[in-house]
């Protein structure tokens, strides 16, 4: 048998980029774990799924870390965890807050437990920056709408963060149990300078990813459980559905060998370093640093429009000077950085910005990657659109008709528009224009597909 898939990964190390994409070890493998770690279910290993022994007191250390009730290890991201998150709070039938930016995890979770979803777009700080749902409209929904559950995406796959302590407050108010997908700020809790996390908030559940900003291997992640509002044996039983029956302990002792590695460490320079980094991007011509007005530093959004750079161009040439991005959508790029991170990336990156070519300025109304005003006309449900019959025609000759498949901008897999929706002109402009700037979409690359009328 030939190896494909390792001589393409040796091929991408020889090139020996610097990584500033997840996970959020960056590849350095100062505590790699060799395979003669890796168990089943024996006397003396514990087991996940019914913890009391070692791992249970490696949750219980996590949960003292965070601040939480309880913490569950996750083998399968905050995609299972979201999910279990939502089958243990909802029951078929009930309705749940989500705003239009959350992750495609949570559609499905919903779709899974058979809530009803309630849609309020997000909030922008300015272009290309999404935050939460409007805290007015919010309660008036809460209160005409009563529904179990609220989701909350924060901090943004950019790092914006926002006033979340408000929503949960009427959450509480109103006895509306509150999820937080807070993939992205698992690091929040080390660092008192940094944005709080959704636990110290007193949110029911967060889930957080583990690989994404810790040091951590790629599918770990951590269920919190910040409140008794949801029982422990709920949540229990729904990992039980949404993760393997056999987690990697290779993975679990990731996540715990990431946890000790981020107590251990209390270098005070870290986020003034990070901060210098920042400092002298923003003082670079023609390079922009788009942030929130609360914004995780450890996130570089970047536009090169004033040096003549499209998006596209920018990966390019951040590619040619040895920088690998995260993410690329429209004419802006992302680029992660993690408190794990060599901080010498830090000058590789400002350097590489630095020394991308002067070209004539582009127009800047050409950054897009949220241009979606207005919630499509929801006609069924997502059951019933996948199961209904279906054809194929190009994005353009879509307009008007129902969905039949989600379609999702990947990174970050927020889906623009849902199956059972109608789409409209305006989707079906941004997606074409995405494609463009050669943007992925999943369920949608090629012809789209739509429900037979």
């Amino acid at each position: 048998m030939k190896t494909p898939l390792k001589d393409g990964l040796q091929r991408v190390m020889k090139e020996n980029r610097t990584r500033f994409h997840m996970p959020g070890h960056k590849g350095r493998q100062d505590f790699f774990l060799p395979l003669e770690w890796d168990f089943t279910e024996i006397p003396g290993t514990d087991d996940l799924h019914d913890p009391n022994g070692i791992i249970q007191a490696s949750q219980n250390q996590a949960a003292r870390i965070y601040g939480a009730k309880d913490t569950y290890y996750l083998v399968n991201g905050s995609t299972g965890g979201l999910q279990a998150a939502l089958l243990a709070a909802l029951a078929p039938g009930d309705s749940v807050v989500v705003p239009r930016n959350a992750h495609q995890s949570i559609h499905y979770g919903i779709e899974f437990a058979g809530a009803d979803p309630i849609y309020l777009m997000p909030l922008q700080e300015k272009s290309g920056l999404l935050a939460g749902p409007d805290p007015v409209l919010f309660r008036q929904t809460i209160e005409a709408k009563k529904p179990a559950a609220a989701v909350f995406t924060y901090p943004t796959y950019e790092g914006v963060c926002w006033d979340l302590q408000s929503l949960i407050a009427i959450c509480r108010e109103h006895g509306v149990i509150s999820i937080v997908d807070e993939a992205h700020g698992a690091h929040f809790s080390f660092f008192p300078s940094l944005p709080q996390s959704a636990v110290e908030m007193g949110a029911d559940l967060v889930v957080q990813s583990a690989h994404k900003m810790l040091p951590a291997p790629t599918q770990t992640a951590l269920l919190h459980r910040g409140s008794d509002v949801v029982p422990e044996a709920w949540i229990r039983e729904a990992l039980r559905r949404t993760q393997t029956s056999s987690p990697s302990y290779l993975l679990l002792l990731g996540i715990e060998e990431a946890l000790h590695w981020m107590s251990e460490q209390h270098d005070p320079e870290e986020l003034p370093a990070l901060e210098i980094c920042r400092e002298a991007i923003r003082a670079l011509p023609g390079i922009e640093l788009l942030e929130g007005k609360r914004q995780d530093p450890y996130k570089f959004l970047i536009s090169a429009l004033g040096r003549g750079l499209s998006g596209p161009d920018l990966v390019q040439a951040l590619r040619a000077s040895g920088v690998e991005p995260e993410w690329q959508q429209g004419d802006l790029v992302l680029l992660m950085g993690a408190p794990y991170q060599n901080r010498a990336d830090w000058t590789v990156l400002a350097k590489a910005l630095e020394a991308l070519p002067i070209g004539d300025d582009l127009n800047g109304d050409s950054i897009k990657p949220w241009m979606i005003q207005e919630i499509p006309e929801r006609v069924m449900t997502t059951l019933q659109a996948r199961r209904a019959k279906r054809s194929f025609v190009p994005i353009e000759e879509s307009i008007g008709e129902i969905l039949a498949e989600n379609l999702t901008p990947y990174p970050p897999g927020i889906p623009v528009i849902l199956a059972g929706e109608r789409m409209t002109k305006e989707i079906a402009l941004y997606l074409s224009w995405l494609k463009e700037k050669k943007g992925r979409i999943i369920g949608g690359n090629d012809r789209i597909s739509i429900v037979c009328e």
